[in-house]
């Protein structure tokens, strides 16, 4: 046991992102996405009994209280959750390269970033939470407590996206079992205080906003701790933290459209969710449910889009362009596996799951509007996986921007087309439906899939021309011969003399 908390400390938990023949890479990313998977659904289990606990003790309106906020948050965190990726893919892609110093670099401004932006947002939309929900037209019914529970959790936020870059930075070389262990201990407290709060001191949402602040507080100290006494690739020092000029660069080249695309994805939800907020209370309280079940699928395979760049971009830095093919095939074909079964048993016991979060407020209405939006979501959810997975291998390559505009047009114009002329507000009309309105999901899935596939594969010359590149650089540093990388003279000469960027 002592033998194992040392090597934990000595991170002997990093994975090799780069070596290995094709069954060596499959074992490496189901051995790195486990752990991310877990960490994703435990944080999705955690938050979960935001809505369960409060729920069970309240009711429906407070329920739809709590519901009413999920896209608005998304919405305003999303957007700096994913410069993380950017971090990501920054430190992936120096430890590919053996460069300890770069990735460190990368590490205190991504963390000083992460400080300053959850603070600033934090407080801004802690006084604007009342304002926003207005926007949205929640229900005059809860939108008191709506406006509490958002503008206490919103004192999350600096906390959340420090756990977010700090998380990102030991995935970037090749550890994901830390995340792993930090959103385990902070989210059982999350759960304890949740119950607290509510049963206890009858806090109601405004008890479940409370722990969610203090258990965000706790996993971002926990990653901050570690990542100080970390005796591995990166290491946090205080006297260090402060803006790198080329690092932030590439961080927010690559983070700024990543979080862009999560601002896309939001808009387009919050538009959807505005016009459930116009239908009965039944109908809110179902489709946050039923959201809520979904998105425990939907976090499995988002899990294994997001593992997919560290091993891209690790192996653009190492120079093994074969390697990127594999990858690209094995994530994409693990999450269609993922999503199918996962979307089919979420389905399979919806009536059951749907329990859970009504408790003794079973109501049957709502459970028939859950069923109706999770058939159309659940059963069709792999193509969203498929999605985000091409997505994240364009993001590793280091080609954020393209799908950013690709998911624009598919998951944000067409959305809005869609909830405008598709679907009908009007009561009465043959379109007026809830069926019709989800539909919008699959389609844009589909569209936003395709436009990122064939960019890949326009893109692969560029992409093996600078892979090759990397492979010298990278064989020189170290004294390797890179005649056993099958490169030929003239290649070298050429690469040697490009202006293709690392």
């Amino acid at each position: 046991m002592v033998e194992k908390i040392k090597n934990f400390f000595k991170n002997k938990s990093e994975i090799n992102l780069t070596d290995g023949d094709t069954k060596t890479l499959i074992k490496k990313f189901l051995i790195y996405a486990l752990p991310i998977i877990i960490v994703g659904i435990l944080e999705l289990l955690y938050n979960s009994f935001d809505l369960i606990v409060v729920q069970q003790k309240e009711g429906t309106i407070a329920g739809a209280a709590v519901g009413a906020n999920g896209s608005l948050i998304a919405l305003i965190t999303n957007g700096f959750i994913g410069l993380s990726v950017g971090a990501n893919v920054v430190i992936s892609r120096y430890y590919g390269k053996g460069d300890k110093n770069g990735a460190n670099r990368a590490l205190h401004s991504g963390l000083l970033l992460a400080t300053i932006c959850g603070i600033i947002v934090g407080i801004t939309c802690f006084f604007l939470a009342g304002t926003f929900l207005k926007w949205m037209d929640v229900s005059e019914t809860y939108i008191d407590l709506s406006t509490t529970y958002l503008s206490i959790y919103f004192l999350s936020v600096p906390f959340m996206l420090i756990y977010n870059f700090g998380a990102a930075a030991f995935r970037g070389v090749g550890d994901s079992k830390k995340p792993l262990l930090f959103l385990a201990i902070s989210g059982v407290l999350n759960i304890a205080l949740n119950y607290l709060f509510v049963f206890g001191f009858n806090l109601s949402v405004m008890g479940v906003a409370i722990a969610t602040v203090i258990s965000q507080f706790v996993s971002a100290f926990l990653v901050i701790l570690f990542l100080y006494i970390n005796k591995g690739f990166i290491r946090f020092r205080f006297k260090e933290l402060r803006f790198h000029k080329h690092e932030l660069k590439r961080i927010l080249q690559i983070g700024i459209p990543s979080g862009i695309h999560g601002v896309i994805f939001s808009i387009s939800n919050v538009i959807l969710q505005t016009t459930v907020n116009s239908w009965p209370p039944a109908v809110v309280t179902a489709n946050t449910d039923a959201a809520n079940i979904e998105n425990y699928t939907y976090t499995a395979m988002y899990s294994i889009s997001t593992a997919t760049p560290a091993f891209i971009s690790a192996n653009v830095g190492r120079g093994f362009y074969k390697n990127i093919k594999k990858i690209e095939i094995i994530s994409l074909v693990t999450v269609v596996i993922v999503g199918i079964v996962l979307g089919c048993a979420s389905l399979a016991f919806s009536h059951q799951l749907l329990q859970i979060y009504m408790g003794a407020n079973y109501d049957s209405e709502v459970v028939k509007y859950a069923i109706e939006r999770m058939t159309v979501v659940l059963l069709t959810y792999f193509l969203c996986g498929l999605m985000d997975t091409q997505c994240d291998i364009l993001r590793g390559l280091g080609y954020s921007f393209i799908p950013t505009i690709y998911s624009f047009v598919s998951c944000c114009v067409l959305r809005i087309i869609w909830n405008y002329f598709v679907y009908s507000p009007i009561e009465g009309m043959w379109n007026h439906s809830l069926g019709i309105l989800y539909l919008c999901y699959p389609v844009s899935w589909i569209i936003a899939f395709l436009l990122e596939f064939i960019t890949f594969f326009i893109l692969r010359k560029r992409v093996k021309e600078k892979c090759d590149k990397n492979l010298i650089e990278y064989n020189k540093k170290h004294g390797l011969d890179n005649e056993n990388n099958k490169l030929t003279n003239e290649n070298k000469e050429k690469l040697v003399d490009s202006k293709v960027s690392i």
